[in-house]
């Protein structure tokens, strides 16, 4: 168990050796001194037996334990800062290093991790880490150097007969607690689980609210949230069953010390072998004693948990990123054209290829538009410029270049990207905007300008406090059209090299989408912008058109270009100009 904790944290106690030196020799210092009263009570009762001890004496061994008892607070002081720190210190640097990881990952990792399991790894599983680094520590030292000391002290200054006699039963407190430890590890690492089961619960029951409540389904979602409930209760319990066995064992073994103690220094007094005042002594050395049998208790029960804990975080650590820069990957310039070479693609896990032989050339500052039914690969298709999934080297070129060749993280600095279901955090207006900064602060539009282009500057003066109004979780406090251009404003704000929409204008009436698509064509010139649709006003004006289905290109060219075919663009946009019609008559 110790070789384990140690793989599994050795990063931290490589980070907080220097604290854990220091901390670790003024607890060993704390043993040393408080070995020294118990010892000053038996000579005091031994001179006092024998009537042998002044009035000055006595007051000069009392004030020497004056002293000793500010030594030890003073002591108690320095450890218990350093080995108790240890456990924020190890909380703050293992969520740090979570959500690092968390933020590195493509979707396929999401796709195998749900976010309750990460939830619990970064609250749950953390403070297990905490509880180990800090009160773990300190309990592993008091059950092994602490308990060592007294008994070559008890050995060495009373009897060793009697010592060796008194922690005979201690054993099999080690053995039953070892045994106890292994049952623990696995019934917490179910506890966890089921941990994790009720916070993907509780997010979906949040997060779908409106719809629970709209079909009704309010009691069934308690009753299927009662199981949950119930199964995480269930499994805890498991784990407090496990756990109350630990007292027993720590009071009824050493309980037994004292019965043997008792019966066996009698003995010796009785013969002439121990002094009164040794065998105060001992007793006292022997009370000592019982807290390093608990301690034990407690370290199994903490290191158990802490270990199960860490193989949870270490699993999330040692996930390889799907997608990662190549060794002599370098930033991209900017400025390139953009081509797709005979790209294939499939998701992992699946035989079906999402995009086949997509091919095309965009140059800078061209417009790209796609449309085709659902399913048909438009989002699949734009992804592909985000380097979300690995590719195959060649088929995806930014100024003739493989994609591969360039830094992902410079590569997507230089997209504005808006998804099909825009992301709001739950901050104001103004700073979910600001989202689209560049990392160093900087920004090309104003945040007005960029609302203008948006078409929400409009909505400004209806919302209560503007921009600084409270956007609510997940953008609730505002409608989907407001979400949607709220995302756009934050896509435009650094004035990317490529915009990205996809299919972003769903919310919004063929008005406004109007004046959106007008505004970015005037203050984008020369910049390159990929928009995918399912209403044909929103990609006429575009360079390249391309129509998909099932993964491959259909039919690509111009708006009129594409009129001149009996296609399916034709046939789609006669089918919405005369719904057009309808909804004006």
């Amino acid at each position: 168990m110790l070789r384990k904790l140690k793989e599994n944290l050795s990063w931290f106690f490589h980070i907080y050796r220097r604290e854990y030196i220091i901390g670790i020799t003024f607890t060993i210092l704390n043993y040393l001194l408080v070995l020294i009263p118990p010892w000053a009570v038996g000579y005091i009762a031994d001179r006092l037996e024998a009537g042998n001890l002044t009035l000055t004496q006595l007051f000069q061994l009392l004030s020497g334990l004056l002293v000793l008892i500010v030594l030890l607070y003073l002591d108690n002081l320095i450890w218990q800062l350093l080995i108790f720190k240890a456990s924020d210190v190890i909380g703050r640097e293992t969520r740090s290093r979570l959500i690092a990881k968390f933020l590195m990952q493509s979707p396929p990792f999401f796709a195998k991790n749900s976010t309750g399991s990460l939830m619990g790894k970064a609250t749950n599983d953390v403070q297990s880490l905490s509880d180990v680094a800090g009160y773990g520590v300190m309990t592993f030292l008091d059950s092994t150097i602490h308990p060592i000391s007294l008994v070559l002290v008890m050995a060495i200054t009373v009897d060793w007969r009697l010592t060796l006699l008194s922690i005979l039963p201690l054993p099999l407190l080690i053995v039953g607690a070892r045994r106890v430890g292994a049952i623990l590890n696995r019934r917490y690492d179910e506890a966890q689980q089921a941990f994790d089961r009720m916070n993907d619960d509780v997010l979906e029951n949040i997060s779908g609210v409106r719809v629970i409540r709209a079909f009704g389904m309010e009691q069934r979602s308690e009753q299927s949230f009662d199981q949950t409930a119930d199964h995480l209760f269930r499994k805890n319990m498991a784990v407090v069953r496990i756990n109350a066995l630990f007292a027993p064992l720590s009071r009824i073994i050493p309980s037994l010390c004292y019965v043997i103690a008792l019966l066996y220094g009698a003995f010796l007094i009785g013969r002439g072998s121990l002094s009164v005042g040794q065998m105060v002594t001992f007793i006292f050395y022997l009370g000592m004693l019982s807290w390093p049998m608990f301690a034990l208790g407690d370290f199994i029960n903490v290191s158990e948990q802490g270990l199960a804990s860490a193989e949870r975080v270490n699993e999330v650590e040692a996930y390889q990123e799907d997608v990662v820069d190549s060794p002599k990957a370098r930033p991209y310039p900017g400025g390139g054209s953009l081509t797709y070479a005979h790209l294939d693609f499939s998701y992992p896990g699946q035989k079906q290829p999402a995009l086949s032989d997509i091919s095309f050339s965009l140059k800078p500052g061209q417009s790209l538009g796609l449309v085709g039914p659902v399913g048909s690969g438009k989002t699949t298709l734009l992804k592909q410029l985000l380097r979300y999934y690995p590719l195959q080297p060649g088929q995806l070129l930014l100024g003739g270049v493989s994609a591969e060749q360039f830094q992902i993280k410079s590569i997507r600095a230089h997209i504005g990207y808006v998804p099909q279901q825009p992301v709001l955090f739950s901050r104001t207006i103004e700073d979910n905007i600001r989202l689209g900064e560049a990392d160093d602060g900087s920004q090309h539009l104003s945040i007005e300008e960029a609302c203008r282009v948006a078409d929400f500057s409009k909505d400004l003066a209806q919302l209560p406090e503007g921009l600084k109004t409270l956007a609510g979780e997940r953008g609730i406090a505002l409608s989907g059209g407001q979400k949607q251009r709220i995302a756009i404003a934050r896509a435009l704000l650094k004035d990317p090299e490529i915009l990205i929409l996809d299919d972003s204008l769903s919310a919004v009436d063929a008005t406004t989408e109007s004046h959106i698509l007008t505004a970015i064509r005037e203050t984008r010139q020369g910049k390159t912008t990929l928009i995918s649709a399912h209403r044909i006003s929103a990609v006429m004006h575009a360079d390249l058109i391309l129509v998909l289905d099932d993964g491959r290109i259909q039919a690509a060219g111009s708006h009129n270009d594409l009129m001149t075919q009996d296609g399916w663009y034709r046939r789609q946009f006669n089918r919405q100009q005369l719904q057009l019609k309808d909804a004006q008559a």
